[in-house]
C-alpha cells in the first residue's frame, strides 16, 4: 500500500519543521519517504516551529541526542525491551538516566504492535534496528518475562521494514538455547521482496549481529 498524495503531503509539511540537527535524514530524499519518517517520527500535534523525533512508543529513534551532521546516526531504530538494567555497570553510559532496578516496561506488547503497524501503515523504509543502547534484552528478566523474544518474533514478522538486526548483551548464554537460537537464525535472513535483500547478499552481510559486551582491558583475561 502506498501512501496518498494527502498523506505526503502531511508527511512533507512535517519534514519542513525538522530540527536543523536531523535535517541531514530528510536531505536527498524521494517525498514518498521523506513523509513517512516524518510521520512516523515527528509529533503530529504540536505547536512547536521545530520538531524533533518523539515517536513512536518503543521503536525509537537510534540515538536521539546525536547531531546527525557531526555523528550521523541516520535513520534508524532502537529497542529498549526493558527499563534499566541488573547489571548496572559502573562504566556505563546509561547510568546516568536509566534506573538502578531493572523492571518490564508497561503494555509493551500493546504499544509494541502499534509502532509495527505504524511502520506498515506508512511504508517506512527499511533501516537497522538495535537491541538495545539503554537495557541488556537477555537479562534475567527475560526469562520470567519473554518480552525480548516477543519483539524478535514481531519483528521476524514485519521483517521487511528492517535491514540489520543487531542485539548487544553480556549475556550470551540466553540467546544460545534452542529457543531463541532458531528465531536467531531466521532474523539473520532477508525475506524474499526485501529492498536489501540483492545487496545484503551481494556484500555477504549478515542479517543479524549478536555483539557481547566484554568488561575487561586486560589481554590476559
Amino acid at each position: 500500500m502506498s501512501l496518498s498524495t494527502t498523506t505526503i503531503q502531511e508527511g512533507l509539511a512535517l519534514a519542513a519543521r525538522v530540527h536543523k540537527k536531523y535535517k541531514p535524514v530528510w536531505e536527498g530524499r524521494e517525498p514518498s519517504e521523506a513523509a513517512a519518517l516524518a510521520l512516523y517520527f515527528l509529533p503530529h500535534r504540536s505547536t512547536k516551529l521545530e520538531l524533533v523525533p518523539t515517536r513512536p512508543r518503543m521503536i525509537k529513534w537510534y540515538c536521539p541526542f546525536a547531531d546527525q551532521a557531526e555523528f550521523p546516526t541516520g535513520h534508524r531504530y532502537c529497542i529498549n525491551v526493558f527499563t534499566g538494567c541488573e547489571h548496572n555497570c559502573e562504566y556505563c553510559y546509561a547510568k546516568a538516566y536509566e534506573p538502578g532496578h531493572a523492571s518490564c516496561k508497561k503494555d509493551f506488547a500493546r504499544a509494541f504492535r502499534r509502532d509495527l503497524e505504524e511502520l506498515e501503515a506508512y511504508e517506512v523504509p527499511a533501516a537497522p534496528v538495535h537491541l538495545s543502547n539503554s537495557t541488556d534484552p537477555f537479562q534475567h528478566l527475560e526469562a520470567e518475562s519473554g518480552q525480548t523474544r516477543f519483539a524478535l518474533e514481531q519483528i521476524l514478522r514485519y521483517r521487511r521494514h528492517f535491514t540489520s538486526v543487531v542485539i548487544l548483551t553480556k549475556n550470551p548464554g540466553l540467546a544460545a538455547k534452542p529457543e531463541y537460537l532458531e528465531l536467531l537464525q531466521k532474523l539473520n535472513e532477508l525475506p524474499a521482496g526485501h529492498a536489501r535483500r540483492d545487496i545484503f547478499a551481494h556484500q555477504g552481510l549478515p542479517g543479524l549481529r549478536v555483539e557481547v559486551s566484554v568488561a575487561f582491558w586486560r589481554e590476559d583475561v
